[in-house]
């Protein structure tokens, strides 16, 4: 009996072996999901990774990259100290020498009252205006000065130092005087004082020198200088044209002019710019060209002013 049981289970065992085909096997269905157990108390995490390290086609997991870690910025700087406490110095450019055209700008209204006594008493006021244009021609620590203006602000000397400059006009016995301190190399800042031998008897008047740059030649000539030739010309010959010149102009363009200047002609002119001049008799202002005149003999400096009619109003030359 032990063996017929055997036998029974041999066979048994075969018929189960006999491979089914594929055709009679139904379609393999989708794996149903299972959710992973909880954690138990006290185990660590696992890590999953969506690469199957089993699967040589799987995709490799891309590596992460750290973000950069930013660069510590710089301390603030240390307050300044008291800046009350600290000395404030000033620089202030100076020229190393003043040898050149200067423009005087000065108030609009400067009357002069000149005693041999008494001294020189200014009276001054309204806007500022280019007053007077001079050369200066500095020697060592002194200079002279010729202006355009005229009367008494004509010639002058003066003197510089490291700080500024100053200059004297004299009248008779009374004198004009001007000081002031350099802003930077090209301007001086100060004023006008009057006095009698030597000594200021009246207060600052305020006024500005400013350097002018290298005058250069007209390309075109301005209508003035056409005058100025025309002037030049009548005084040489010693005969003023009829009509050009305005009543009292012919008595001012014969004492501004000397014959021996009158001699020379004209080659070149620069224009060096527009003053107002003021007449305090007359009440009147004109405005005046200025310009550098450079004949065969050396350098003169010109003015000339006309009315609304073209006419001659005032004419100075004087040598620079």
């Amino acid at each position: 009996m032990v063996k017929a049981a055997c036998l029974l289970s041999l066979l048994l065992l075969t018929a189960c072996a006999v491979p089914i085909p594929e055709a009679s096997l139904p379609p393999p269905s989708e794996p149903a999901s299972i959710a992973a157990p909880p954690e138990e108390q006290g185990s660590e995490p696992v890590q999953t990774s969506s690469a199957d390290p089993a699967r040589p086609d799987a995709p490799k997991p891309k590596a992460r990259h750290s973000a950069p870690v930013p660069a510590s910025a710089p301390p603030p700087p240390p307050p300044p100290a008291d800046l009350d406490r600290q000395p404030i110095e000033e620089l202030v450019i100076r020229p190393d020498n003043v040898t050149g055209f200067w423009r005087l700008t000065a108030a609009r209204t400067i009357d002069v009252d000149i005693g041999i006594f008494s001294g020189v008493h200014i009276r001054y006021g309204g806007e500022v205006r280019d007053r007077n244009i001079c050369w200066f021609e500095q020697k060592g620590r002194s200079f002279d000065a010729a202006c355009a203006s005229g009367g008494a602000l004509r010639t002058a000397e003066g003197s510089v130092n490291d700080e500024g400059l100053s200059m004297r006009f004299w009248v008779g016995a009374a004198t004009i005087n001007f000081s002031g301190k350099f802003t930077d190399a090209e301007r001086v800042q100060g004023g006008f004082s009057g006095g009698v031998v030597g000594l200021s008897v009246t207060g600052d008047v305020p006024a500005t020198l400013t350097k002018l740059p290298t005058p250069a030649p007209d390309a075109e000539e301005r209508p003035s200088a056409a005058l100025i030739r025309m002037v030049w010309e009548d005084v040489r010959k010693g005969a003023l044209t009829e009509g050009r010149y305005e009543g009292a102009a012919v008595k001012r363009v014969n004492q501004g002019m000397s014959k021996e200047i009158a001699a020379e002609t004209p080659q070149q002119l620069s224009y060096l710019g527009q003053i107002l001049t003021r007449w305090r008799k007359e009440q009147r202002e004109l405005l005046q060209d200025v310009y550098l005149v450079q004949t065969s003999v050396g350098r003169r400096m010109c003015r000339v002013s006309a009315n609304a009619q073209g006419q001659v109003v005032d004419f100075s030359c004087l040598t620079l």
